[in-house]
C-alpha cells in the first residue's frame, strides 16, 4: 500500500471515508453505551414518576379523609325508646 491512502487531505470535498469497514468498534461500543444510558435514564424517570404520583394520590386521599366531617345523632331519650322531642330530627 502507498502512503497516499492514509493521509486525509482536509481541502478534498469527497467526504469518504479513510477505511472501507465504516464506523470503527470504538465509535459502535461509544453509541451502544450512549442508548444504554439514555434507555436506563428514561426508565429511571418512569419509576420516579411514578413514585411521585402515588405519593401525592396518597395524600390528597390523606387531605380529603381529614376534610370530612361526620355528623351522628340520637334522640334524646334513646334509652326509653320515646322521645319528647316532637318534630323532624
Amino acid at each position: 500500500m502507498s502512503a497516499e491512502h492514509k493521509v486525509i487531505d482536509l481541502d478534498e470535498h469527497d467526504h469518504q471515508p479513510a477505511e472501507s469497514g465504516g464506523t470503527t468498534p470504538d465509535r459502535h461500543m461509544g453509541r451502544w453505551k450512549l442508548n444504554v444510558r439514555l434507555v436506563a435514564a428514561f426508565v429511571v424517570g418512569v419509576v420516579l414518576g411514578g413514585v411521585g404520583v402515588s405519593e401525592l394520590r396518597d395524600s390528597r386521599e390523606e387531605r380529603e379523609r381529614s376534610a370530612s366531617v361526620s355528623l351522628v345523632a340520637f334522640p334524646a331519650s334513646a334509652g326509653s325508646g320515646i322521645s319528647e322531642v316532637t318534630g323532624v330530627l
